[in-house]
């Protein structure tokens, strides 16, 4: 579920192979000083790469450069 994120395991999200996938988010939860940080990390990752501001950011650069590339080749 987290293919394609810049994620890392067990710092911002809890990553397992379905067999063990249920041990893992139990021991997450049994660890609540544990969960919290990994919600904390997994919130402030969140809002610094996938924000609408950070997206319309990196949107509004790409889109930069695309238009100076065409101007160069039309001048």
């Amino acid at each position: 579920g987290c293919e394609g994120l810049r994620v890392a395991n067990g710092e911002h999200l809890v990553i397992a192979e379905r067999a063990v996938f249920a041990d893992a988010v139990l021991a997450a939860l049994r660890d609540p000083a544990h969960g919290r940080r990994l919600a904390e990390r997994a919130r402030d990752l969140a809002h610094a790469r996938y924000d609408w501001s950070a997206v319309g950011e990196t949107a509004c650069y790409a889109v930069s450069r695309v238009c100076a590339k065409a101007v160069r080749r039309a001048g």
